[in-house]
């Protein structure tokens, strides 16, 4: 039996080729692996390899990338910058604002207005923390006011503290002195108020006198509040000096509209002039340049808001000049506006709002409206109109 086998497997080897032979016998063992398995290491080592220089040659096109991105970047600034006549000085301090703000691209901090007083006010609170003298901060803000007049984030008119044309334009350079202010400390564990009252105001910074001794830090941002007219401005200030008794603090554009100040509103009979008060009017010979007054009576005060009775048809949002005596020897002489018209049983009845006053003329009104209502409170307890709080509507 086993030699017919050995017959069979030698007549199958007769018939084989020589190659086919060798891959018969199999290949040798080295150091106990196949072949097959060194060249899978291999394949699998190389494609590691191949991967890892992939990832190289992608950082480096990266990192290519964004230097050129950088490189476009700086040249648009120095070319903005060039355009717009900002010196060596004004150039530094304008990157300095972009690397604060965290703009991406240094040369967009051009038009972003926003971006740049938070970089501003974080660049100055950076300068006045370390401590300046008052020549130093002059330099710092005369660089600052150069740099937003060229990039038109104010209006000249601004720096000297005087509104634009459009009235649209706000700064804290427009607060007189005198006037008096609340402040809010920085702390945001501690929302305690201060009350103080502005006693400089120039186009560089302005300064406060507290009522009472405030701890503070040169380049802490205090958040101020002024009441303008009939409106609250609220803005963040960062302060430049503690000493002396006086704060003082870095001028401000970007003021907020908190809420509309209320007043009380009281009953008054007072007897009144008005006439309207066109911007624009045809002047002929039969008719001079003079106004047409008809008799008015004021029958309710809320601060530079009050209600008139008068036979004088106006129309709303149309200006008129009123004059009153709001006490014996005191005239109020002003421009109004007409906010609205109401239709009561005893007639029309014209909401106008006094807007040419300043805080103090306002403050005056709202002291007789009060001594009206403390007149008429202890007069009659049952005078519920003098409690009621009126809202000026714009």
């Amino acid at each position: 039996m086993f030699l017919g086998l050995n017959n069979l497997f030698l007549m199958l080897a007769v018939a084989m080729t020589p190659q086919e032979r060798f891959r018969a016998m199999g290949r040798p063992d080295t150091d106990g692996l196949s072949m097959d398995f060194l060249a899978g290491q291999w394949l699998q080592s190389a494609g590691w390899l191949v991967i890892a220089l992939l990832i190289i040659v992608l950082l480096m096109c990266y990192k290519r990338r964004i230097k050129q991105q950088q490189i476009r970047t700086e040249r648009s600034f120095c070319e903005n910058a060039i355009r717009l006549q900002l010196n060596g000085e004004e150039q530094d301090i304008v990157a300095a604002i972009a690397a604060l703000a965290g703009v991406k691209q240094k040369d967009a901090i051009f038009t972003l207005r926003h971006e740049f007083d938070t970089g501003l006010n974080q660049l100055m609170c950076t300068i006045f923390s370390a401590g300046q003298n008052l020549t130093e901060r002059q330099k710092f803000y005369e660089a600052v006011l150069s740099i937003k007049t060229k990039l038109g984030f104010i209006s000249s008119q601004l720096q000297n503290g005087v509104a634009g044309r459009n009235g649209t334009e706000r700064s804290t350079r427009q607060i007189p002195v005198g006037t008096e202010v609340q402040f809010l400390s920085p702390s945001k564990d501690s929302a305690e108020r201060f009350s103080a009252e502005i006693t400089q105001n120039d186009n560089f910074e302005f300064s406060l006198r507290p009522e009472v001794p405030v701890t503070c830090q040169a380049g802490d941002i205090w958040t101020v509040q002024y009441n303008n007219g009939a409106m609250t401005w609220e803005f963040e200030a960062v302060m430049t000096d503690c000493s002396q008794g006086n704060l003082s603090f870095g001028h401000s554009e970007r003021i907020r509209y908190v809420n509309r100040r209320r007043f009380t509103r009281v009953q008054t009979d007072k007897l009144a002039k008005i006439a309207l008060f066109p911007v624009f009017s045809q002047v002929t010979e039969s008719k001079q340049m003079e106004l047409s007054f008809v008799p008015a009576v004021i029958t309710e005060i809320a601060g530079p808001c009050l209600r008139v009775r008068t036979g004088l048809s106006v129309q709303i949002r149309q200006r008129v000049l009123l004059v009153f005596d709001l006490e014996e020897g005191r005239l109020v002489q002003d421009v109004g506006e007409v906010r609205d018209i109401r239709n009561t049983e005893t007639g029309d009845a014209i909401i106008i709002e006094l807007i040419g006053l300043h805080a103090k003329a306002i403050g005056e009104l709202v002291r007789v409206a009060n001594q009206i209502a403390h007149e008429e409170a202890t007069g009659s307890a049952a005078e519920p109109l003098a409690q009621e709080q009126m809202e000026v509507v714009s």
